[in-house]
């Protein structure tokens, strides 16, 4: 399979971001590429920042040095990328796959703010990949929540997601239906929509991903090249199973890893979370998926040809109950209290909860993302290309693994801290502070570092 890219030159935006760095690592090191042409909004230095902030140092000298890597200065948010016509020129004669993995994934942000950095950024990489004339493959990274409005028509249950383009409901009466194209039109000239507004999304981030989905099919379609396209849907994306290295993770761009910290040391006695199910704590459900297997799904899926949708997440074997989080958290709490779970019936996403349940709007719910075209992929590798390509979770967030992630925790209680007033601020800080302390004494009462718990963690992966 991996053979497919012998030869090829790749276009890929989005090269600094958490998967996007994971991606670009795992080409690098598995594939015999042609070449690789990255879009960094302040070229080198840019994105040499960026990769030694998550990246060991020698990995990251390497992929910066590495002679096949070009590193282009433009911006997603300008036309023709923020390149030069004779940059733009040299993509299109040259390129073979494109991969646009940019994007704001600004959970809080209204749709009015946020659908530039979504949507008009990918159709100007569209634009880009349907004028390439050697263009194979086209790859848009969009999310497994891009459907979150179904929980309206499935409130106390599991959420079945397809791996196709759902439609929206049908318009009130008098509304009319409209073509995606007048869609997007009214979207640019008013910051909203019909359809946005008729329906129930959790954020304008899930719409503005279900709007990209239906008007890059549309725009593939109408140029004759839908066989080209695929929308890669990941999950929640989690910390790497291996590659770049066990345990790889940005802080801020994992959101499970937030939620934890919140939870192993929130000093309240109560947290008031909503949910439309009515029994959340045994039915809800979180999918979080390690970036590589989001990576090795993207890329395995590319070289066989798959169109579409394609979701790359734990899906109902792997993903984690809401009640195994909690235990998670609680195993790893230093704190004397236990804080108590108040779960409030909301049949709406406009809830008026905690702060945490506000913004990761999915706790609380249940979704089952089918995985169909993974297992048709498996029956067509060998067995050395099912070895060599992590498709599958075989991970379990648990206390150990969630002891595996305290640096990141920790990291992420400095950037909560700053959003604290003061005294507050010194309280909280000092909470962490002693809670890192008792987590190293664990470890070291267990007769472990936190390499080897990771190595624990991921010993039955190399066992398969």
């Amino acid at each position: 399979m991996l053979d497919y890219y012998q030869g090829k030159t790749i276009f890929i935006t989005g090269g600094s971001g958490f998967l996007g760095t994971a991606l670009v690592h795992r080409i690098a090191t598995s594939v015999e590429f042609k070449h690789i042409y990255l879009l960094q909004r302040g070229g080198q230095t840019g994105l040499s920042a960026k990769w030694h902030q998550c990246l060991r140092f020698n990995t990251a000298q390497w992929l910066l040095e590495h002679p096949q890597i070009t590193i282009l200065d433009g911006d997603m948010m300008k036309p023709s990328l923020g390149l030069d016509n004779d940059q733009t020129e040299m993509l299109k004669q040259n390129v073979h796959i494109i991969i646009h993995a940019a994007s704001s994934i600004n959970l809080a942000q209204r749709l009015q703010k946020l659908w530039p950095s979504v949507i008009r950024a990918t159709e100007y990489a569209v634009e880009l990949g349907l004028q390439c004339d050697k263009l194979e493959r086209f790859v848009y990274v969009s999310t497994a929540y891009s459907n979150t409005h179904l929980c309206s028509l499935f409130p106390n249950r599991d959420v079945e997601v397809e791996e196709r383009i759902i439609p929206l409901e049908q318009m009130p009466p008098n509304n009319g239906n409209s073509t995606v194209a007048e869609e997007y039109s009214e979207l640019q000239s008013r910051g909203s929509t019909k359809e946005y507004e008729s329906n129930d999304f959790p954020w304008g981030y899930g719409y503005a991903k279900h709007l990209s989905e239906r008007l890059v099919t549309d725009k593939f379609t109408r140029h004759g090249k839908y066989d080209r396209l695929l929308i890669v849907r990941p999950s929640v994306i989690g910390p790497a199973e291996s590659m770049p290295f066990p345990g790889y993770a940005v802080p801020t761009s994992v959101p499970m890893t937030m939620v934890a910290a919140v939870f192993v040391n929130h000093p309240a006695f109560s947290l008031e979370l909503s949910s439309r199910l009515d029994d959340p704590e045994s039915d809800s459900n979180l999918d979080e998926v390690p970036v590589d297997v989001v990576v090795d799904r993207l890329l395995g899926h590319l070289a066989y040809q798959t169109q579409g949708c394609v979701h790359a997440v734990s899906g109902r074997k792997a993903r984690l109950s809401f009640k195994e989080l909690e235990a998670a958290v609680y195993q790893v709490r230093w704190l004397p209290w236990r804080f108590r779970l108040k779960w409030v019936k909301n049949d709406g996403w406009n809830s008026k909860s905690d702060a945490i349940s506000r913004l990761y709007k999915i706790f609380g719910t249940s979704f089952d993302f089918h995985e169909e075209k993974t297992e048709q992929l498996v029956s067509k590798l060998s067995g050395e290309e099912r070895r060599t390509l992590r498709l599958f979770n075989t991970r379990k967030v648990g206390a150990w693994e969630l002891m595996s992630r305290s640096k990141q925790m920790y990291d992420c209680s400095t950037i909560f801290a700053r959003k604290i007033a003061y005294p507050y601020r010194a309280l909280y800080q000092l909470l962490w502070l002693i809670w890192w302390v008792y987590v190293k004494l664990i470890v070291a009462w267990a007769a472990f570092d936190l390499q080897a718990v990771r190595r624990q963690l991921f010993a039955d992966r190399k066992a398969l």
